[in-house]
């Protein structure tokens, strides 16, 4: 053969070997793209490496949350000496891969100080060794490690060709875990909403909390689930509702309000994760309806209007059950056993009480004042004040504020159609709403187009609700905001008012379920206000039946508010603007309700 003849045949070969890893790659790419459900692209791709390398033995090992490995394929080893095996991501040939992130070939494992052995039954003896890490956006979320029974199986072409599929293989369990986390934020959403629609409609509060446990348990995996209620004349939390504990253990061991996991929760306000309460000098044991004990728990605090009236507790007796996930599930769950709570206590006092204060009226208005916040919260450079004024019969207007995380405030003002009880329930249902999903998102744009979704399906046809759902940034002096259907924030420079108009749809909550709610953002600078109001408002008239309106609306806020150097306090805007609405109507008595709320920034 010539030397023309062999360069050709070399070139033909190199030619059919780059055709048939072009081919490979192909398969994986298939694979990867048309399937979301990682055990199954797992599975594919480990076929597919099968052919290439015709490996003995493989493993595929994601890095958890504790910097191990969790071995998620296994091909060619026994299922028990893989759950035995126990490796940090530095240990290990496949560790050393992991960190230098690049693949690691051993041809002769005996001769290599980092080669961690996997006992095998039958057979032949490991002799090589490669490790491919898996990298995605630069950082190492797992890897494969493949083992061969021959010595020096594993061929500079197969580390070319693992270094394609390590890429391709890295995006697929990416994806896949996003869809994993897209169903269970999923199944979170609708467990959120069935328990909303549940708290909307039962009144008799130990079936809804029946019912609570029942839904968790479809979301959140436990063994023991329990409600305890601060009692702060005994100083004890009380048993509402314990489910796989040992009721009698538990009447014989009442636990004060400074012990235990809940006591230290109680303390310092938070909620606890605890990987292993065995491990916990604070933890007490409780003897359980199985023949077990609990291993990791979380312990949440029930909070309405700012002050703790419960417990919940999740307890699973493997240890580490629990993530952050798992934590801020239970942290929703707790804000609307918290209202379901409130609104059972309201029930009851209006129950107990006097004959006059049995009517439906009358329990509607108490739930309504019971949603308000005791006090408006306290901001370094801002004040901030409310007032609601109910006219005569009940209306649904309604304000909240929400803690947010990095000292953020959350504010909620909104009305109701409707009145009496069924307008205090829907009032009751969005804030309710609200303050669930600020703990996944708190932005203005997430929070208003999830609690419509969740209202269009909740409400019926003649049902809505208009509010303005807002974040406060103290920090940056910046407000946001969505409007649904209410005036527009007006403000406040000196003696110069205006209107802020908002992008995207402002029809009310519940109207239909498509959002497009957007946010608008505003800076105050000190001495500016931003004056916010419920339609009760605008729509007050006079004798001569004259609407007072939004131009009048407009222009009392601009005389009213001071001057620049010299604002006046939201508390008198607000007394003075309540005082000229029943001015104009000649009358004391305002025909729907008027609800007010003033943030003004000051000096630091």
């Amino acid at each position: 053969m010539s030397r023309a003849e062999m360069v050709s045949g070399r070139a033909v070969m190199t030619s059919n070997a780059e055709i048939n890893s072009f081919s490979i790659l192909d398969q994986v790419a298939v694979e990867v793209s048309s399937e979301l459900e990682l055990p199954v692209v797992l599975r594919n791709i480990a076929r597919i490496i099968k052919n290439v390398t015709s490996f003995s033995h493989m493993l595929i090992a994601l890095i958890d949350d504790n910097d191990r490995f969790n071995w998620v394929y296994n091909e060619g080893y026994p299922p028990e000496a893989v759950k035995r095996l126990s490796l940090r991501v530095d240990e290990g040939v496949i560790g050393e891969a992991v960190r230098k992130r690049e693949i690691i070939t051993v041809g002769d494992v005996s001769a290599h100080s980092e080669y961690v052995p996997i006992p095998i039954t039958e057979g032949p003896t490991t002799r090589s060794e490669m490790a491919v890490p898996l990298v995605h956006k630069n950082r190492a979320i797992g890897v494969i490690g493949m083992e061969s029974t021959d010595a020096h199986s594993f061929t500079e072409t197969h580390e070319k060709m693992m270094r394609s599929i390590a890429t391709l293989l890295a995006a697929a369990i990416a994806n896949a875990r996003l869809h994993e986390q897209t169903l269970e934020q999923l199944k979170v959403m609708t467990l959120i909403h069935r328990i909303g629609s549940e708290i909307s409609s039962v009144l008799d509060l130990d079936d809804l909390l029946r019912e609570i446990a029942h839904y968790t348990k479809t979301v959140i995996d436990y063994q023991v689930f329990g409600i305890f209620l601060v009692d702060r004349k005994k100083g004890e939390f009380i048993n509402k509702l314990s489910i796989g504990y040992d009721t009698e253990a538990l009447k014989a061991r009442p636990m004060k309000l400074d012990e235990g996991l809940r006591g230290r929760a109680l303390k310092h306000g938070r909620p606890l994760l605890v990987d292993d309460v065995l491990s916990d000098p604070q933890h007490i044991s409780f003897k359980l309806e199985i023949d077990d004990v609990v291993r990791s728990q979380m312990v949440v605090p029930l909070q309405t209007k700012n002050k703790i009236v419960g417990m919940l507790v999740l307890g699973n007796i493997k240890k580490g059950a629990y993530d952050t996930v798992h934590l801020l599930i239970a942290s929703g769950l707790a804000t609307q056993i918290a209202i379901a709570l409130e609104n059972a206590r309201v029930f009851e006092e209006v129950v107990s009480s006097e004959e006059s204060l049995r009517s439906e009226m009358e329990f509607a208005r108490r739930m309504q004042l019971s949603m308000l916040p005791a006090r408006c919260p306290t901001l370094p450079g801002f004040q901030i004040c409310a007032e609601s004024i109910p006219t005569a019969r009940v209306g649904g207007d309604f304000y909240d504020f929400i803690e947010l995380p990095d000292g953020r405030l959350g504010i909620v003002i909104g009305d109701v159609s409707g009145y009496g009880m069924p307008g205090a329930l829907v009032a009751n249902s969005a804030i309710e709403a609200i303050r669930v999903y600020a703990e996944f998102d708190p932005s203005p744009e997430a929070v208003t187009n999830r609690t419509d979704k969740r209202l269009s399906l909740d409400l019926g046809p003649r049902t809505f609700v208009a509010l303005i759902y807002g974040v406060l940034d103290p920090k940056e002096s910046i407000l946001s905001f969505c409007n649904a259907g209410l005036i527009e924030p007006a403000l406040i420079e000196g003696s110069n008012a205006r209107f802020l108009h908002s992008p995207g749809t402002r029809l009310p909550l519940g109207v239909r379920p498509d959002g497009g709610y957007r946010s608008r953002s505003v800076r105050l600078r000190p001495g500016n206000t931003l004056a916010l109001g419920t339609d009760g408002a605008i729509e007050v008239w006079d004798p001569n039946e004259r609407q007072f309106g939004y131009r009048r609306y407009l222009r009392s806020l601009a005389l009213l508010s001071g001057d620049k150097d010299n604002p006046s306090t939201g508390d008198d805007l607000i007394s003075q603007l309540i005082g000229g609405l029943r001015r104009f109507a000649h009358s004391s008595q305002l025909p729907d309700d008027v609800t007010l709320m003033t943030i003004q920034a000051r000096n630091r």
